[in-house]
């Protein structure tokens, strides 16, 4: 057994203050995402009472993860998606975003519905 798997076995059975960071260490750095974080993430923003706390790279995930394309021209982060008219720029401001920028993106997700689950008769159904 390797020491990652073995770390990562006893963060979830022990949830210790150590452990704990040691696996989020680990699953950030293996490139694995948690879609706690973005419902987290969605919630914050759809509430509005902490747009300006708000971390930008967790901002940037949530975008991709809602299916967003990225495109970076220097300091400026573009996202734009099919369907959606609007165009996202965003730019981080000492590690968070800036909050005029999330009050931008809670208006797409809302305009757009993008927060919606998806609905039941689109998925594939078996008879």
């Amino acid at each position: 057994m390797n020491s990652r798997s073995s770390d990562c076995d006893l963060a979830r059975s022990f949830r210790s203050r150590y452990c704990g960071r040691r696996f989020a260490f680990l699953t950030r750095r293996q490139g694995l995402r948690r879609v706690g974080k973005f419902s987290k993430t969605l919630d914050r923003i759809l509430r509005g009472s902490s747009d300006a706390s708000v971390r930008f790279e967790d901002l940037r995930a949530l975008l991709s993860h809602l299916g967003f394309v990225e495109r970076i021209r220097g300091d400026h982060h573009i996202f734009t998606r099919d369907g959606v008219a609007e165009i996202l720029n965003l730019q981080p401001r000492g590690g968070k975003a800036k909050p005029y920028q999330v009050k931008q993106v809670r208006s797409v997700i809302t305009a757009y519905q993008l927060a919606q689950p998806p609905d039941p008769g689109t998925e594939n159904e078996h008879d």
